[in-house]
């Protein structure tokens, strides 16, 4: 799951992730960093495309407390 701050990194958004982990009993999930690689070519091809923002350390480091065994890929 890729973390954008103030989108998918809600408390909302995590708490939700949560059930249906726990629920589903889910392994560990992995996150990704939000990366803008693609605005180049959507620039190109003349598509909008909204520039997002990564969490803080911080917030990522909370996520990552709440999912044991979860892991963070950097790109």
């Amino acid at each position: 799951m890729v973390l954008i701050a103030g989108l998918t990194d809600t408390e909302a958004n995590i708490a939700g992730l949560q059930e249906l982990y726990r629920k589903y009993r889910l392994p560990a999930p992995e996150f990704l960093q939000y990366h803008s690689l693609g605005k180049g070519k959507a620039d190109r091809l003349g598509v909008e495309q909204p520039l997002f923002k990564q969490p803080s350390h911080e917030r990522i480091e909370e996520i990552l407390k709440l999912f044991p065994n979860s892991q963070y890929a950097k790109i």
